[in-house]
């Protein structure tokens, strides 16, 4: 390799590496993930609580626990970061932050899909397919950097199940539907399909604003 290309190798690694989010970044989209999270996850519950597709042991002020805000604020960091931390990590470069279009649409899709599961009535096989379909949307739907985020949405799909499983095995939470171990079988496409669409909201928080 000659001195040229060599200096210009190591110009496009610097650069690279310049461009990454600083920390001051990553904590600044996990915070706002947070409040996102602690604000719009419980009246999401309340879905599911008010439609009887859930219920807690305990419940208190409007069919809520204590502990949903903390809960949904720690889901929506993890769901949030983990899709600019794929960019980093696998493809590595700077995650592009999504478009407001997107984020709009792949957010509709979600509260589509969160109603659907709540309401929708039918078999829970019927949940499954159409959720299924609404999470299928949302990935082809999303703009190329959303559709990269596949693996996180198998990710969420199996760790959502799981802590919804520990909930109903610690007698804190009833699923109506109970195919899955206690847990209702449509919670997996579920959550893959907030996946995509809190993944987009934290690629632009970390990422910051795409032009074009």
């Amino acid at each position: 390799m000659s001195e040229g290309s060599g200096a210009e190798a190591r110009d496009s690694i610097v650069s690279r590496v310049s461009a990454l989010p600083t920390p001051r970044r990553w904590l600044f989209a996990a915070a706002w993930l947070g409040i996102l999270g602690a604000v719009a996850g419980p009246i999401y519950d309340g879905i599911h609580t008010w439609s009887g597709a859930t219920w807690y042991a305990n419940p208190g002020f409007m069919r809520s626990v204590w502990w949903c805000p903390p809960l949904f604020a720690a889901a929506a960091i993890a769901l949030g970061l983990a899709n600019p931390a794929y960019d980093v990590i696998i493809l590595r470069r700077n995650p592009r932050g999504a478009t407001a279009g997107v984020i709009a649409s792949t957010m509709a899709v979600f509260t589509l899909a969160y109603v659907t599961s709540g309401f929708l009535p039918g078999e829970w096989w019927l949940k499954t397919a159409i959720l299924t379909g609404l999470f299928v949307m949302n990935i082809h739907g999303a703009g190329g950097e959303v559709r990269n985020t596949l693996p996180n949405a198998a990710i969420a799909a199996i760790a959502g199940w799981a802590v919804e499983y520990l909930l109903t095995q610690r007698g804190l939470f009833t699923h109506r539907d109970t195919e899955l171990m206690g847990v209702a079988g449509w919670i997996p496409p579920l959550y893959a399909t907030a996946s995509v669409a809190v993944g987009a909201i934290g690629r632009r928080l970390v990422g910051g604003v795409r032009i074009g």
